[in-house]
């Protein structure tokens, strides 16, 4: 049984960013409890959808100028109660970034410098892992401890994303290709 909670288009159309066209793609959706938070790439924005009621809790980078965005494609919620989000970062390399983000929206860090982030997790000791697509390589799963710094890092082809299981525990990556 499906039930729609949101129409996130409808609020994309009528809450645009300004200076920027009008667009909405819900790519990333995180459900903690009643509370549920959509990442929108294509609108730039996190939302926070109470009782049918959407808001925007976070505007993420972008630019009509140079066609830039932050592009929010991935959302997880870590053992400190935070948000941590994925960024494509408009597909340029090193624009990429992993931010994270109190659940009132307040800004708390960011992992910089990455290339087009498809993926986030973090497991139960705080480690963030990622994916990266569109290196010269096809792409990497990142680890970073609880203080962001890359623990280890993995070539992989293409990857969509990675999970950790309902424990916080790091179970399996997922691929975009055949190769596992």
């Amino acid at each position: 049984h499906l039930e729609e909670v949101a129409d996130i288009a409808k609020y994309s159309v009528h809450h645009p960013l300004e200076d920027h066209e009008v667009d909405t793609d819900p790519y990333g959706v995180l459900v903690v409890g009643k509370d549920i938070y959509v990442a929108d790439a294509g609108n730039n924005n996190l939302l926070e959808v109470d009782k049918r009621k959407i808001s925007t809790l976070v505007e993420f980078r972008h630019r009509t100028v140079d066609l830039f965005d932050g592009v929010p494609t991935s959302i997880a919620l870590g053992p400190d109660g935070n948000l941590y989000v994925g960024e494509l970062g408009s597909l340029v390399p090193g624009e990429g970034r992993v931010s994270v983000w109190t659940r009132d929206g307040a800004p708390v860090r960011a992992i910089l410098g990455l290339n087009q982030v498809t993926s986030v997790a973090v497991d139960n000791a705080g480690n963030i892992y990622c994916t990266e697509i569109g290196l010269p390589s096809g792409g990497r799963v990142l680890k970073f401890n609880a203080a962001g710094v890359l623990v280890n890092q993995v070539s992989v082809p293409m990857p969509a994303g990675v999970a950790v299981d309902n424990l916080g525990d790091r179970k399996s990556t997922r691929l975009n290709s055949s190769h596992t």
